[in-house]
């Protein structure tokens, strides 16, 4: 007569198609990390100024000076009742890429 051998019981949950060590949970929570980190580093700007809350330039160029290498306006940006026959030539912002409320110009 054939012995019969018994094995002991195993522990490990049988493999149902993944690969050995990474579940499908554990895999979906490592991508949604990776694609929170690189969104924050990709949105973050870098170096820059961060303005605000608020602006309201009204009635002077001079007040344009406050967005000089802004990044970021956190909050509105309003630019109104500018004298006709101003000048905006010598006015540039280039670091500025967003704002976080609304844009406003009226009268200028």
């Amino acid at each position: 007569f054939a012995e019969a051998v018994l094995l002991p019981p195993t522990t490990e949950p049988p493999n149902r198609g993944m690969k050995p060590g990474v579940g499908g949970g554990s895999l979906a929570l490592l991508r949604g990390l990776l694609l929170l980190l690189c969104a924050a580093l990709c949105l973050r700007p870098a170096g820059g100024k961060i303005c605000g809350p608020d602006i309201d330039i009204r009635n002077s160029m001079e007040e344009l000076k406050q967005l000089e290498g802004c990044t970021v306006v956190e909050g509105y940006l309003q630019i109104l009742l500018i004298n006709q026959g101003a000048d905006f030539s010598n006015y540039r912002f280039p670091k500025l890429t967003m704002i976080v409320d609304y844009l406003l110009l009226f009268r200028v």
